[in-house]
């Protein structure tokens, strides 16, 4: 270990040394940093083209790639997609794949993610869905493969990634020297890569599990007032959806069934269990984190029709909340056929997901979309009862069923001595306790329970690539929605525009069919079969409408429907289908939702303007009001402290305007009072792990006029009633002083920026876990991690992120968790002056001008301009690549 220290030190010297001095640092630094940047102007032979490919690039590097098949126009789209951002394909791969080992040799962090992704089997169910691809999806899946492979097979690993030659610093002595043979070269990039990339973005836009996690966790189950006290549906929210938008045919009353979730499930041994589990809600966010696989369910879309703009054509806008990365997880780009035509049917811009075939947010010549995940439950953990008389079986309805097992080598240090992981299947799922662990620390003792995991994307195949194919082809909205039938992936709403000035939303997805006993928020007995899940919710049935009299559609993570939908939806259910006749089902399209005030604020200010343009679009989606300070605030300035230092604190704060800008030093206050305020509630009673769910934003806002609700109460003074009023000024004194300790005495120098930055990290390799040195990291010409920037923004305004308490509160009072990914504004009246940003650049290499062109304008809600149309295209980009087979 001491000659292993020892050689890293020596090497981070050297480059230290050669970075900062002439000559050679030329060529070291042209070598590791400049070499893998791509061509982006001249002509090229690339092997595998059946015709001429133009690629058109602007300042902004946003590729316009031009072919006359779709062959060759997806070949070029996996062409780009590897000159810009191969490393992030290529973690991304190793990490589905469960191989991460590989890369980060001995790595402690990289083997917990290889256990739980080799238990999770992506890979296999990728390959599933390969497999059964539809004949469509799999030419183009080969097209953008080949278009990958024709990229990194004629370039060594050192043309293609600086992040190899990085590897060294944590100690990745191997991978270095591979890096260093000139005629070392990556494995092909194979057609399945392409759906475990999809599966990790579902993965993404899926919530619920850690609620579940939670809830096993917390011991007793859950104390004070129950989880089943939360109020399951706000009635001052508006919904997405109203009532007169929707076609309840078929009853005029509609049935609303009774239903009786199952009591908390406590499993038989707690301790034993969740000790030993794969996922664990108290590190369930960070350890994703790490692996840039964040669970982030949020955004923000709204569409008006031309009654409300001055061009008398749709406006619509969108942006989805995720976690800060870089490079962006969106790549911007067009991909045009250049004679449309049945066999070459697509004209589309828009947003891509770097590594998958097709734009995901956009427009073409006719329609535009945008999407927002909705927290819709696609994951449940089964408790499974072991059999007694053996113990590798498990029992359903009194049978004795076999796990199925599989052992897969894991990479250590010691190359030639890797260690098994076993993987275990049940009929619900993958189990995601660690048998052979937990076996050990039982003294082989018998165990009696182990949790399994049951997520919609990964056990049924998909035809969510059919979807995007689809849907970037349509030409209105009837297309538009058969396009939406194949996106069996986690729910979206989607909002709708076109050219002939209509307007419209589909919610699109799996939206499971339970048991009634079964409400999906908490883990469930597998021994009976009646939690199993009884089908999906038909298309036909999913929320919809078109052109609704009011002339415009919100979804900023309000609830889709009003209740009685869902029981509509029930009732129709059990009149079509025999295996409903019971009545014994449930169905729910969210239950996480925000609170009414940021929808209500997009819906005062699209109310307050008569004639929108993009600009007017523009500030709403910048704007910075905080909801919950209009809530919070008459309850919090009606206290009068004790003592001097709050009460001149609090008469400051009466001054703020509700503006989380940058430069409000009251804004800073607020929000972390507000942070504290949650957790003082809450986390006494439900656990600090659960205190990221949307119901508790509400449920805290609607006991703020009952000041003796037993929430107030701190159930750990047992002999003490606390009221709204303890609560409101214990957690200002705390928020006081935490920032008194990091910004000083001068409140009026205080500002919101100064703890609400954002730290764009690249995922995996940009984490200490990994890669544990500030020189390739934070530090040196290239660091791969940008930032902190002070950015405006935060709860309860339309400009959301979502932070939680940092790990340490005197270097980060808040560590954010996410942030609007992308911004876009589509004019239906001319594509031409629609409007972008994502958060980073488009280039995914550290020295590239593009890598981080982005994030200023994007931090102060800045746009660049949609190029659209050929014309236009080749007049204002400055780069063409001419690609020849």
């Amino acid at each position: 270990m001491r000659r292993k220290k020892l050689l890293q030190i020596a090497l981070i010297v050297f480059i230290v040394v050669v970075l900062s001095t002439g000559g050679l640092a030329g060529y070291v630094g042209y070598s590791l940093y400049f070499s893998p940047l791509p061509e982006t102007s001249g002509r090229q032979r690339v092997a595998g083209l059946r015709d001429n490919v133009s690629v058109y690039r602007d300042s902004w590097a946003i590729p316009q790639i031009y072919a006359t098949n779709v062959d060759d126009l997806f070949f070029a789209q996996g062409y780009v997609h590897a000159q810009e951002r191969w490393w992030q394909m290529e973690l991304a791969r190793y990490l589905g794949m469960g191989r991460l080992s590989e890369i980060f040799t001995g790595n402690a962090t990289a083997q917990r993610a290889d256990r739980l992704m080799l238990t999770l089997d992506w890979a296999g169910a990728a390959q599933n869905m390969w497999e059964h691809a539809s004949p469509q999806t799999r030419v183009t899946v080969e097209a953008f493969s080949r278009g990958i492979n024709a990229y990194i097979g004629e370039r060594q690993v050192h043309d293609l990634a600086s992040e190899y030659g990085l590897l060294g610093l944590s100690g990745q002595y191997d991978r270095l020297l591979d890096y260093l043979r000139s005629e070392t070269q990556v494995d092909p990039w194979e057609p399945y890569h392409t759906f475990m990339l999809a599966l990790m973005f579902g993965w993404e836009m899926s919530g619920n599990l850690q609620d579940e996690l939670a809830g096993l966790e917390a011991s007793p189950p859950l104390n004070g007032p129950e989880l089943t006290s939360l109020p399951p549906f706000d009635e001052t929210v508006s919904t997405v959806l109203k009532v007169s938008d929707l076609n309840l045919a078929g009853t005029e009353a509609p049935l609303i069934l009774p239903t009786t979730p199952l009591p908390a499930l406590w499993p038989a041994d707690p301790e034993a269990l969740l000790g030993y589990s794969l996922l664990r809600a108290s590190d369930f966010q960070s350890f994703l984190a790490t692996l840039g696989l964040q669970v982030n369910l949020g955004g923000n879309s709204w569409v008006v029709n031309g009654d409300y703009t001055a061009s008398g054509k749709p406006l619509l806008a969108n942006d989805i909340h995720m976690a800060p990365e870089i490079p962006s997880p969106w790549f911007e780009m067009g991909l045009f056929c250049v004679t449309p035509s049945d066999s070459c049917p697509y004209v589309v811009s828009g947003l891509s997901l770097p590594g998958i075939p097709g734009i995901i947010v956009g427009h073409n010549e006719r329609i535009a979309w945008g999407i927002n995940p909705l927290p819709v439950d696609t994951q449940d953990v089964y408790l499974l009862r072991l059999d007694p008389s053996n113990p590798l079986h498990y029992l359903v309805d009194g049978e004795s069923i076999p796990l199925q097992r599989s052992t897969t080598p894991i990479t250590t240090e010691d190359r030639e001595n890797p260690i098994e992981h076993t993987r275990y299947q049940s009929q619900y799922g993958p189990v995601i306790t660690d048998i052979e662990a937990l076996q050990a620390s039982k003294n082989d003792e018998q165990i009696d329970e182990v949790a399994a995991l049951h997520w919609a994307p990964s056990a049924y195949n998909s035809t969510f690539l059919d979807a995007v194919l689809m849907l970037n082809q349509a030409q209105g909205w009837d297309e538009f929605r058969a396009a939406l039938r194949d996106w069996n992936w986690p729910a979206q709403g989607f909002v709708y525009a076109d050219v002939d000035n209509n307007i419209g939303y589909q919610v699109a997805g799996g939206i499971p069919i339970r048991h009634s006993k079964h409400d999906g928020q908490s883990p469930v007995p597998g021994w009976d079969s009646t939690y199993r899940w009884r089908g999906f919710v038909p298309f036909e049935l999913l929320p919809s409408v078109l052109n609704p009299e009011r002339g415009w559609i919100i979804d900023a993570d309000n609830p889709v429907v009003p209740p009685t939908y869902e029981a509509w939806v029930v009732q129709t259910l059990i009149n079509a289908d025999d295996k409903y006749r019971d009545g014994s089902i449930h169905v729910s399209f969210g239950s996480q939702w925000a609170s009414a005030q940021r929808t209500q604020k997009i819906e005062d200010l699209l109310a307050a303007i008569h004639k929108h343009t993009v600009e007017s679009f523009a500030q709403i989606q910048g704007n910075n009001h905080n909801t919950y300070g209009q809530e919070v605030l008459p309850y919090l300035i009606a206290l009068n402290f004790d003592t001097r230092r709050e009460q001149d604190a609090l008469d400051w704060l009466k001054e703020w305007d509700l503006q989380n800008h940058v430069d409000s030093g009251q804004a800073g206050l607020f929000n972390v009072f507000w942070l504290g305020l949650l957790q003082a509630c809450f986390a006494d009673q439900v656990g600090p792990a659960n205190l990221n769910q949307a119901q508790y934003t509400s449920l805290l806002l609607s006991i703020l006029d009952e000041p003796d609700s037993p929430w107030w109460d701190d159930i750990t003074t047992p002999n003490y009633q606390e009221t709204r009023d303890e609560i409101l000024m214990s957690a200002f004194s705390v928020a006081l002083d935490l920032l008194v300790d990091s910004l000083g005495d001068e409140l009026e120098e205080w500002r919101w920026g100064d703890i609400h930055g954002g730290r764009f990290t690249s995922a995996i390799i940009g984490e200490r876990a990994f890669l544990n040195t500030d020189l390739a990291i934070n530090t040196g010409p290239f660091p791969i991690n940008r930032g902190p920037y002070d950015i405006s923004g935060g709860p309860g305004s339309i400009n959301t992120t979502q932070f939680i308490r940092g790990k340490d509160v005197e270097v980060d009072i808040l560590q954010l968790t996410a942030v609007p990914s992308y911004r876009v504004i589509i004019n239906l009246d001319d594509f031409n002056h629609s409007r972008a940003m994502h958060t980073t650049g488009q280039s995914g290499h550290a020295a590239s001008e593009h890598y981080d062109d982005m994030i200023v304008p994007w931090r102060t809600i800045e746009y660049h301009d949609v190029l659209w149309g050929v014309d236009t295209i080749r007049q204002q980009t400055n780069k063409h690549l001419d690609l020849r087979p």
